[in-house]
């Protein structure tokens, strides 16, 4: 079309056409120039707006394709639930039982105290309180007392049919406290954290996926999800996070008719052993190098 009015145009000037008729051609070619413009900015705007849209669609695609929580309702009626048996109290009580054993043998060692309670959280993988605490009074003294540092002498074992003493990713966390390094894994490093007194820690477990989502089956985006429900419910109960995945952790077992346990009752059979070992272990520590 610009091609037949430049054409045009041509011809006029040829013939020496008047004035006024030429800029007649000139002025159509603006309108054309203008409304090639109008087109132009027309189609941007249309692909942009397509690409919002597929966004859109993608999104709403990817919401529908999110696992869905309980529903706070049910969540806040369960917690509530386990509140009355005190089960959101259970990391305030566990600590203040670790605590008190430090307190009765006169230990004021903030740094023993924090390793005992992250080679708890580090042996409680795959274990009950029971036979986690069996673990962990096993692994301060190989941290303490045999020296090991390394993820391979936890791991080790006389037995060659055996496997190894410890899961291999708790032998590597145990030979992480060793060092001094942090713990490893979202579970495990919340779970110390939370042990040790952080209010804001979430350990998002096996028993938290079923609760939420009626599978055990883990996934970034579940834990993700279930971390942020575990916040909002809490602001709402006036309760700290770490409560509220206690009480829902509790719940979860009772509702499968199992009883959850605490590590106090384990921590009252074999005080002795424990008194004996932390009594070992301060020897050490105050022997002069």
């Amino acid at each position: 079309m610009k091609l037949i009015f430049e054409n045009w145009r041509n011809f006029l000037k040829e013939f020496k056409f008047p004035e006024s008729e030429e800029f007649n051609i000139l002025t159509v070619l603006d309108v054309y120039e203008t409304l090639e413009n109008i087109l132009k900015q027309a189609k941007e705007g249309y692909e942009s707006l397509l690409k919002i849209v597929e966004k859109v669609y993608s999104q709403v695609d990817e919401a529908r394709r999110l696992p869905k929580p309980t529903s706070e309702k049910k969540l806040i009626n369960l917690i509530q639930t386990a509140q009355k048996a005190d089960w959101h109290m259970w990391y305030n009580n566990n600590y203040e039982a670790v605590k008190a054993i430090f307190s009765g043998l006169g230990i004021e060692d903030e740094d023993l105290l924090q390793d005992f309670l992250r080679v708890l959280a580090a042996t409680s993988q795959a274990t009950r309180p029971s036979g986690n605490l069996t673990l962990a009074i096993k692994a301060l003294r190989n941290i303490y007392i045999d020296k090991y540092t390394t993820s391979e002498e936890f791991y080790k074992t006389e037995d060659p049919k055996r496997k190894g003493e410890y899961l291999p990713d708790t032998a590597k966390n145990l030979a992480r406290i060793a060092r001094g390094e942090e713990l490893t894994g979202p579970k495990i490093s919340a779970y110390a954290k939370a042990l040790a007194g952080e209010e804001e820690a979430v350990a998002v477990d096996r028993h938290i996926f079923d609760i939420m989502f009626g599978s055990t089956s883990a996934g970034k985006t579940k834990r993700r999800i279930a971390t942020e429900q575990i916040i909002k419910v809490a602001k709402q109960l006036g309760l700290q996070p770490r409560q509220v995945q206690a009480a829902l952790w509790a719940a979860n077992q009772i509702r499968q008719g199992k009883t959850p346990q605490n590590y106090i009752e384990y921590i009252q059979v074999r005080i002795e052993e424990i008194n004996s070992l932390l009594e070992e272990i301060k020897g050490i520590k105050n022997t002069p190098i």
